[in-house]
């Protein structure tokens, strides 16, 4: 455990240190239009088993400084991440009073005090950087309503030789696990999610980028 938690610090370090770099020398207004276009391809590819409807309440976990809080703007939307504080800080990208929409909670998945449940639950390219990932599985389960859907992108390992190097030596040091699309499936259905479609975002030598939509 000491290990895991080591690995998880070390990751969350670069994770502010790479988001500093990123944003050196973009511009806010047009990175921001860039990225809500993005979102809005996205949630494009799954419209025909999810279409987000205003009403619904939404719960974002590692919402980042830029989530899809900024698009999904007409929903209630509670946006947790651990490092929130810190990009609030060091980021003028981000500024929490801009979304009037959004309830911050600045807090890892692990420990974030919520108590009660959502129509939908975003978790977007966060849960291979968490502490415990079959913990924060676990409540992502919880705080979705009966019936309700999970959108879960992963960077899943394309060859298993790689994989076991990874999980070995820090060749991805922003992500504390390192798992397969198959793997990701598993710890999913282990916790109750059921798996509706896998959308292929993005391919790479290394890791496929997936998006899971998965129901309660």
């Amino acid at each position: 455990m000491a290990f895991s938690n080591l690995k998880w610090r070390v990751a969350q370090f670069f994770e502010l240190w790479w988001w500093r770099f990123y944003f050196k020398n973009k511009q806010k207004h047009t990175y921001l239009e860039w990225k809500k276009k993005y979102w809005e391809s996205v949630f494009k590819k799954v419209e025909s088993v999810l279409h987000i409807q205003p009403q619904q309440q939404i719960l974002e976990l590692g919402c980042g400084p830029a989530g899809c809080f900024i698009f999904l703007n007409k929903n209630k939307i509670t946006a947790v991440d651990p490092l929130l504080l810190a990009y609030e800080q060091k980021l003028p990208f981000f500024n929490p009073k801009e979304y009037g929409h959004v309830t911050f909670v600045p807090a890892s998945i692990e420990a974030a005090s919520i108590h009660h449940s959502f129509d939908v639950v975003l978790c977007f390219n966060a849960i291979n950087h968490v502490r415990d990932i079959q913990l924060c599985l676990k409540r992502l389960y919880s705080w979705v309503k009966p019936g309700g859907r999970v959108l879960l992108s992963v960077d899943a390992h394309r060859h298993s030789m790689l994989k076991r190097v990874f999980a070995t030596i820090p060749g991805d040091i922003l992500h504390p696990h390192q798992y397969t699309l198959q793997e990701y499936e598993t710890l999913c259905s282990m916790v109750g999610l059921h798996k509706e479609t896998v959308v292929l975002l993005k391919q790479e030598s290394i890791f496929s980028h997936y998006l899971l939509v998965l129901s309660k």
